[in-house]
C-alpha cells in the first residue's frame, strides 16, 4: 500500500474511533439525563452541552414550581441545583419550603442530607429524627447516614429512635447486622426500656447475637432485664445463686431464645414439645449417625461443681445405645429404660468459664444399628455446689 493509501486508511480509522467515542458519550449523557438528581442532569449537560432535552430538564423544575408552588419534588431538585452552584442560603430556603408543603419522608431525607453535607449537626439531627418518625419502612440509608455522622450507636438511638417504639425492631436488626458489640451494649438496654410486649422476639434475637459475639455477661444482663420487665415469661438467671437453667420443666415452648432450649430439626427424627408433659423424640432409624437433639446455653460460675438430672423414659432403644447429655465435652450415660427413671451427670466448670453449652446428643455406637424408638423427657434440673472432689463423668463419644 502506497503512502496515500495509508493516509486515507488512517483518516477513516480515526473517524470511526471519533464516531464511537461520541456515540458512547451521548448515550451516557442520555442515561444520566433521565435520572432524578440534579448532579446527574448537570453531568449529562456537560457531556452534551447542545442537548435541548437536558437544558429543558434543568429549566423544567423552575417552570413546574411556577405553575404549582406545592410541587415538592421540583422544589427538592431546585434546592439541590442551588447547592451545586454554591448558593447555600437559597438551597436551604427551597428545601425547607419542600418540607413545608410536603409532610412526608422525601423532603426530610433531603434536608438531613443537606445539613450532613454542610456539617450543621443541630438541624441534621432534627431532620433525621423527623424523617425516621414518618418513614413507611425501616430507613436503613438514614441510619447509615447517622452512622457517618457519629460512631456512637447510643447517641443515634437517643437522637432518632428514643420515644418511637415503631422504629425499635428495624433499628435493632440494623445494629445487630453490623456485628458491633459496643453498639449492642449501648442500644439494647435502651431498647428494653422502650420495648412493648411485641418486641420480645427481636430483643431475644439480639441477645443471642450478643452471645455469639462472645459477651455472655452482657447477654445475661439483657436477658434478666427483659424478664424483670415482663417481656419474657421465665425466671431470672443467677449463676452465683445456683440458677443457671431456663425452662427445665418444659412448661413453656422451646423457641431457642438466647438462654432457652432449642430443638434441632433433623431428618429422621420427629421432635415435639407437649405442653404439661415434656418433650418427645421419635427416631425412625434413618436419622444421621451423629446429631444434637436439644441444647441450651447456661451461664455458670467457674470452678464450681454441678449436677445435672433428668427424668426420662424410652421405648425400643437398647441399653447403651441411647442419647447422652453433654456438658461441654463431658458426657453422661446413655438414656435407655422402659420405665420412668432419672439420669444424672456431674461435672466441674473450668475456672475461667462463664457460659456452658448443654446438649442432648445422639451418636451411633460402633457395632450397632441406628436406634429406632422413642425418648420422652419430663424435666431437667441443674444444681451447683462447692467443689469437694473430682466430678465423675466420661469423655464424649467421638463425633
Amino acid at each position: 500500500m502506497d503512502a496515500a493509501g495509508r493516509l486515507i486508511r488512517s483518516v477513516v480509522v480515526a473517524g470511526l474511533c471519533l464516531a464511537v467515542y461520541w456515540s458512547a458519550r451521548l448515550a451516557w449523557a442520555d442515561w444520566l439525563g433521565r435520572q432524578d438528581s440534579v448532579e446527574a442532569v448537570q453531568r449529562a449537560s456537560a457531556l452534551a452541552p447542545v442537548d435541548a432535552f437536558l437544558r429543558a430538564r434543568l429549566s423544567d423544575w423552575k417552570g413546574a414550581v411556577s405553575r404549582n408552588p406545592y410541587d415538592s419534588e421540583s422544589l427538592i431538585h431546585l434546592g439541590l441545583e442551588a447547592e451545586a452552584r454554591g448558593d447555600y442560603p437559597g438551597a436551604e430556603k427551597v428545601l425547607l419550603r419542600a418540607a413545608e408543603v410536603n409532610r412526608l419522608y422525601e423532603p426530610r431525607w433531603a434536608l438531613a442530607n443537606y445539613y450532613f453535607r454542610r456539617q450543621s449537626w443541630g438541624p441534621f439531627w432534627q431532620w433525621a429524627a423527623s424523617a425516621a418518625a414518618i418513614s413507611p419502612v425501616t430507613p436503613v440509608p438514614l441510619y447509615r447516614l447517622c452512622r457517618e455522622a457519629t460512631p456512637d450507636a447510643g447517641l443515634i438511638f437517643d437522637r432518632v429512635v428514643a420515644g418511637r417504639q415503631r422504629l425499635l425492631e428495624g433499628f435493632l436488626y440494623w445494629i445487630e447486622s453490623r456485628n458491633e458489640l459496643d453498639g449492642l451494649r449501648a442500644v439494647v438496654p435502651r431498647s428494653i426500656e422502650l420495648a412493648g410486649p411485641g418486641d420480645h422476639k427481636v430483643l431475644a434475637a439480639t441477645t443471642s447475637r450478643t452471645l455469639a459475639l462472645g459477651a455472655p455477661a452482657d447477654a445475661l444482663r439483657f436477658w434478666n432485664r427483659m424478664i424483670e420487665r415482663g417481656l419474657l415469661p421465665f425466671g431470672r438467671l443467677d449463676p452465683e445463686a445456683g440458677a443457671s437453667l431456663t425452662n427445665g420443666d418444659f412448661r413453656l415452648p422451646l423457641k431457642g431464645e438466647a438462654f432457652n432450649w432449642i430443638l434441632t430439626e433433623t431428618p429422621g427424627v420427629t421432635s415435639r414439645w407437649e405442653e404439661g408433659r415434656g418433650v418427645r423424640f421419635d427416631f425412625s432409624g434413618n436419622q444421621p449417625e451423629n446429631l444434637d437433639l436439644l441444647a441450651q446455653n447456661i451461664p455458670v460460675t467457674g470452678g464450681r461443681q454441678y449436677v445435672l438430672r433428668c427424668r426420662y423414659r424410652t421405648s425400643g432403644i437398647a441399653s447403651g445405645a441411647g442419647p447422652v447429655w453433654l456438658a461441654g465435652e463431658l458426657a453422661g450415660h446413655p438414656l435407655a429404660t422402659n420405665d420412668w427413671d432419672e439420669s444424672s451427670l456431674e461435672f466441674v466448670t473450668r475456672p475461667e468459664s462463664g457460659l456452658l453449652r448443654l446438649r442432648l446428643s445422639y451418636g451411633r455406637v460402633p457395632g450397632t444399628t441406628r436406634i429406632n424408638g422413642v425418648l420422652w423427657l419430663s424435666n431437667v434440673r441443674l444444681n451447683s455446689r462447692v467443689r469437694t472432689e473430682s466430678a465423675p463423668g466420661r469423655p464424649a463419644r467421638p463425633r
